[in-house]
């Protein structure tokens, strides 16, 4: 397991939240989140965005992005 030290704000099917903790395993990673509502939930790693801008200021928008990660 794989704790943040500052948690990274990330977007999940049920909003925004911050990522408390990563669970590697064979299949995938396991997000475990605290949603702003408070509630703490786990999703897979491909169920996750980062909120902060992915391209370290580079101006490549959503759809560049998705050209990129194929």
């Amino acid at each position: 397991m794989l704790e943040f030290k500052d948690m990274p704000e990330v977007l999940t099917p049920l909003g925004r939240g911050r990522a408390l903790f990563v669970e590697p395993t064979a299949r995938d990673n396991y997000w475990t989140v605290q949603l702003d509502n408070g509630a703490f939930v786990t999703f897979p790693q491909k169920k996750l965005r980062g909120v902060r801008n992915y391209t370290s200021g580079l101006g490549i928008d959503d759809n560049q992005m998705r050209d990129i990660i194929g």
